[in-house]
């Protein structure tokens, strides 16, 4: 049997913190060492947020709406939250909350899909 989870870490210049399963608990602290005999990876991706105005960043909450409450970091890169970083660089679907093409490798090489 195969399991996998994904954990979002938002990182910023005083720390980093895990995205928490309910908004009234606030941000959990990051998680501790892998469990012994667990494999585990750990993917990065770096996203660069550029300076906008008070203005538009009222646009941008208005036009999310909760969505943007649901989403590590408040934003969705797959939506208008692009519009809120300078430079990207990663794996899109890292970004997204999953590093799907690490996982379709591991999955190929454990003979669970064809290769």
């Amino acid at each position: 049997d195969l399991y996998f989870g994904s954990v979002s870490m938002v990182g910023h210049s005083a720390g980093s913190m895990l995205k928490s399963s309910d908004q009234k608990d606030g941000p959990r602290p990051p998680i501790g060492p892998d469990e012994p005999g667990i494999p585990a990876a750990t993917v990065s991706a770096n996203l660069t947020m550029r300076p906008f105005s008070d203005a538009f960043l009222q646009d941008y909450l208005k036009s999310e709406g909760k969505h943007a409450l649901g989403s590590v970091g408040c934003y969705r890169l797959e939506g208008l939250g692009a519009q809120l970083f300078s430079e990207i660089q990663g794996d899109y679907f890292t970004i997204l909350g999953l590093p799907l093409m690490g996982l379709l490798d591991l999955l190929r090489r454990r003979g669970a899909m064809a290769s």
